[in-house]
């Protein structure tokens, strides 16, 4: 296209010549005001200029530039007849264009007419432009149509892949409710028998997002894909195009196929189960690479490579005066180790890693479990036979094994295969430090999961070591993990309490509550294990530089337990509290508070002790401290310790064990981080370990159900929903308040604006149990906009459940890019009582909270000047709007301060009106605006100017809604 078209190639020389950023903005200023001086004038325009025009649009575009005309232009070349023009209009269409464009209707019923056309290319346009957009406008326009060319037998096979991308995007997105007819399972299912294989990789896809969203409906097309799957493994295709190397045929055919298979129950029909166990066994023998690695020429080169290595090896330890760096020599001698084909070793272990998840899934043959465990453990193991040994090097390859590995630990068979390759999985946590740490976290979940009483020791031991060094994005799931092996296998307490102190020693910023709370109750509980807690957690405060975490369990310890230590002279009580007070001026306010308990309970177990700890409150540093708590908890205590002996006794008594459980706290945490990486996307889950499914598909619905509960875009499916109009229109005027709140449930927020930056949001969500006894489970939330181009979200994690009486926080970030008009959503959804309830939200995040005054107030002439450069519309927006009450100038003006658009005095010649001027601040630029409000009566007129020909009609209309309220 660009060769076409003379002018656009040299407009992108021009963009690509420029020495810096202002020089190509210039370039691109005066290229769009030409653009705009054509579009605007009287005299039509070919449609090779409308072609070259919108194509410069479109790059423009791409290299990060707002584009706020030539749609009309763009829809105007998708009717053309000649296809480069109709090719460049739904260029720009398809890259511009969302589903909440103001114009998708125009584009819906173009593209409806164009995929009706007999001429392909057309229809292959239109069918492009509904898989990149999607949306319910382009669905409601050609989403039957779809359905009868994906059933026809008479479409080509060039229309057909694209109908099924086309089906896929609005399937995805909810638009198309149709496909779980009969009449659509038996097509897909003749699809997948005699398919022309481009036809058939399209709709393999299609498939898989069919069987999560319609399991039990196309739970019948298993055998097809079974058939396939063996023709494509054992017999090849006669196609050069889909053999990626000599006896590997299609493998990402393969791959959606296995994962078809993936989401479905084994197959019932012994001769289908017999096809899949005899495909998926080529499948895990890598036969292909087999046959590389034992031709002559790469057994010489294994020799040579071998030679070359024992040598270089050698002469490193006979001239050690030579000074050659160890590490780079063995990275040169790995870079020189044969290696089968790049293409070929990728389209077998494609088809191998995802055959293992299927083996895992069904978790119902232990000879395929065993051997798949075993390959796996030569693909990580250096020293395993020549066909491995060059693929372990790779560390996506390893990676992916360590992942099979993991699922294959967790099945009924395979364990104790996989626990053969410990000491391969240890090697690849003590590999070089520069490795991807999520092989690390791969490895560290391989030892979790094969983990057992008479492994643990030698694991936890190794994992210790590992977390020492390890990278501090995985340090939290480490350290969850070892407290939760070592206190599931753990047959010596003492040595759980070792343990988990020595992680705290370690990793003291990683260990989470939910770990030192668990230690503690496991303290508590059992009797045999305190003396020796108190004096490590002891020996541990001497030191002045250990962690605020250690200091919060020793507190607890010493409290409880101390008396157990106090007869040995460098235990005493007076030590024991200089220990403590040492470590107070360092500590958090929660830590504090903590250690004050201990010295209260200090002089419950010690009495002659009550003294000095009466001194200890009264110091003025407690008695009378800034922060409120502190100074209550001391003055409270001292009283205490005043009282009768009786009274105190009763007051701190030892605490009573705790009930007998497991740790499921920090089971909950695991889940919780596991579940925040995890793949969102159905069938790119099914490398994690899945359930067994029953027949019938019931499984794999739940599943998909499941998986659509945390989509980003998943739909609501409560029983009950409500929303917060009611509690939003306040927010126009302040920024903290409840969003919602009913007898059970309040959701409050607070928010800053402006901070790091002025177009960004920080909004803080409170969400409050009032219950007095239900606990809110099952929480889930997600955060949306209608204009997913103008606002930017990403909203932090919240705990699933909440008790009673009690408060749970979340932060949204907001970054708006361009002006909006609808503020973001929040949905959340919880259970209550068995009941599902939705609440959706309106978020606080309005147009006038990113407006910021000029340093400095214009003049009447100034004000005047920058009106009349605006112009009229588009870049003007009139509204008349009556409010509750009659406003005067004077009422008004307090207003419009509160609404962050402070009037300017002395701008317009009748006092009854006021005038205002702000600046609207995106990250990708600022947008003056100027105000006109004219008043009379109950009635506003106002008149909003402004650069952008989108501001001006949003800007106007969030400033009526808030005067109407007046």
């Amino acid at each position: 296209m660009v060769k076409e078209m003379r002018g656009l190639a040299l407009f992108i020389q021009d963009i690509r010549g420029c020495k810096s950023a202002e020089a190509e903005q210039k370039r691109i200023n005066k290229e769009m005001a030409n653009i705009r001086h054509k579009f605007g004038a009287k005299k039509a325009l070919s449609g090779y200029d409308l072609k070259k025009y919108v194509s410069k649009l479109v790059f423009t575009f791409l290299l990060g530039n707002e584009i706020e005309f030539g749609h009309e232009e763009a829809i105007q070349l998708m009717r053309s007849p000649k296809f480069s023009e109709k090719q460049a209009g739904y260029l720009f269409i398809s890259v511009l264009f969302t589903d909440a464009h103001e114009m998708m209707d125009k584009v819906g019923e173009i593209v409806g007419q164009d995929i009706k056309s007999d001429k392909q290319l057309d229809c292959c346009l239109a069918l492009h432009c509904v898989a990149n957009i999607g949306g319910k406008v382009l669905a409601e326009a050609v989403g039957p149509v779809l359905g009868k060319l994906f059933k026809a037998k008479e479409t080509p096979p060039f229309v057909k892949k694209k109908v099924a991308l086309a089906l896929l995007k609005l399937l995805r997105e909810g638009s198309v409710q149709y496909l779980a007819k009969p009449e659509y399972v038996k097509a897909m299912s003749q699809v997948l028998q005699r398919a022309e294989y481009g036809v058939l990789t399209s709709a393999a896809s299609l498939a898989i997002a069919l069987g999560l969203r319609y399991p039990e409906e196309y739970e019948s097309c298993v055998p097809d894909v079974v058939t396939m799957l063996h023709r494509l493994v054992l017999k090849g295709v006669d196609d050069d195009q889909y053999k990626y190397a000599k006896n590997v045929t299609a493998p990402w055919i393969c791959v959606k196929l296995i994962r078809f298979l993936q989401i479905f129950s084994p197959p019932s029909d012994p001769a289908v189960l017999e096809r899949l166990n005899a495909a998926l066994g080529a499948i895990m023998n890598l036969g292909p690479l087999k046959q590389w690695s034992n031709s002559e020429g790469v057994k010489d080169a294994i020799v040579r490579w071998r030679a070359y290595a024992n040598k270089e090896r050698n002469q490193l330890e006979a001239f050690p005066e030579r000074n050659i760096n160890p590490k780079r020599l063995e990275r040169e001698i790995a870079r020189r180790k044969p290696k089968p084909p790049q293409k070929k070793m990728n389209a077998c272990l494609s088809m191998c890693f995802e055959g293992a998840n299927l083996i895992c899934h069904y978790d119902n043959d232990q000879e395929q479990q065993e051997h798949a465990a075993a390959l796996m453990g030569k693909l990580i193991d250096p020293t395993a036979e020549v066909h491995s040994a060059t693929l372990s090097d790779n560390p996506n390859i390893r990676f992916l094994a360590l992942e099979s590995l993991a699922s294959l630990a967790q099945t009924t068979y395979a364990r104790t295969e996989v626990k053969k390759n410990l000491p391969e999985i240890l090697a690849s946590l003590k590999s070089d430090a520069r490795d991807d740490p999520t092989v690390h976290r791969k490895a560290v979940d391989v030892l979790y999961n094969a983990c057992d009483k008479d492994t643990v020791q030698t694991v936890v031991k190794e994992l210790l070591v590992f977390l020492k060094k390890s990278d501090y994005s995985i340090r939290e799931d480490v350290v969850l993990k070892i407290a939760i092996l070592s206190e599931k296998y753990a047959t010596d307490f003492t040595w759980y309490v070792n343990i988990i102190l020595t992680l705290i020693k370690i990793a003291g910023d990683h260990v989470t509550d939910e770990v030192w709370h668990r230690v503690l109750q496991i303290v508590v509980g059992r009797p045999e294990v305190q003396d020796h807690a108190a004096r490590i957690c002891f020996e541990a405060l001497l030191d002045p530089t250990c962690h605020e975490a250690m200091v919060k369990v020793g507190a607890y310890v010493l409290g409880e337990f101390g008396h157990l230590i106090a007869n040995d002279p460098a235990c005493i009580p007076e030590k024991q509290l200089e220990v403590l007070q040492r470590h107070y001026p360092m500590m958090s306010t929660q830590t504090r508070g903590l250690l004050l308990s201990t010295y209260v309970k200090q002089g419950n177990l010690f009495p002659e002790m009550r003294t000095t700890l009466d001194a200890v409150f009264a110091a003025s540093n407690l008695a009378k401290a800034s922060d409120a708590e502190i100074q209550q908890r001391a003055n409270e205590y001292r009283h205490l310790l005043q009282a009768s002996d009786e009274l105190i006794n009763t007051v701190l008594d030892e605490m009573p064990a705790f009930a007998e459980k497991e740790s499921s706290s920090a089971l909950a945490k695991l889940e919780k981080n596991k579940s925040a990486g995890a793949d969102a996307v159905g069938v790119s889950a099914g490398r994690a370990k899945r359930p067994k499914a029953p027949p019938g598909g019931a499984a794999a619905k739940a599943a998909a159900a499941a998986a659509s509960a945390t989509k980003a875009d998943a739909e609501p499916t409560s029983e009950t929903a409500v929303n917060n109009d009611a509690f939003f229109d306040k927010f126009m005027l302040m920024d903290n308040g409840v969003l919602y709140e009913n007898p059970v449930l309040q959701i409050g927020c607070k928010a800053v604006y402006g901070d790091p930056s002025a177009s960004r949001a920080k909004i803080t969500i409170f969400y409050g149990n009032r219950s007095a006894s239900d606990v809110f489970t099952n929480i889930t939330t997600r955060v949306y906009a209608e204009d997913e181009v103008a606002l930017k979200l990403h909203a932090g994690d919240v705990d699933s459940s909440l008790k009673p009486e009690v408060q749970l926080q979340q932060v949204v970030q907001c970054d708006v890019t361009a002006p909006f008009a609808s503020p973001p959503m929040l949905e959340c959804a919880l259970t209550f009582q068995n009941r599902r309830i939705t609440v959706t939200m309106k978020l606080p995040i309005l147009p006038n909270k990113f407006y910021t005054p000029l340093p400095a107030p214009l003049d009447a002439a100034a004000f005047g000047d920058k009106w009349r450069q605006i112009g009229g519309p588009p870049r003007e927006f009139v509204q008349v709007v009556t409010t509750k009450s009659k406003l005067t100038p004077e009422s008004l003006k307090a207003k419009l301060a509160g609404y962050k658009l402070p009037a300017t005095d002395n701008i317009d010649p009748n006092p009854q009106n006021c005038a205002a001027i702000t600046v609207w601040t995106t990250s990708t630029g600022v947008i003056g605006v100027l105000v006109r409000i004219e008043l009379k009566d109950q009635a506003c007129r106002v008149t909003v100017r402004a650069p952008n020909d989108t501001a001006a009609p949003i800007v106007a209309a969030a400033l009526c809604a808030m005067l109407a309220l007046c």
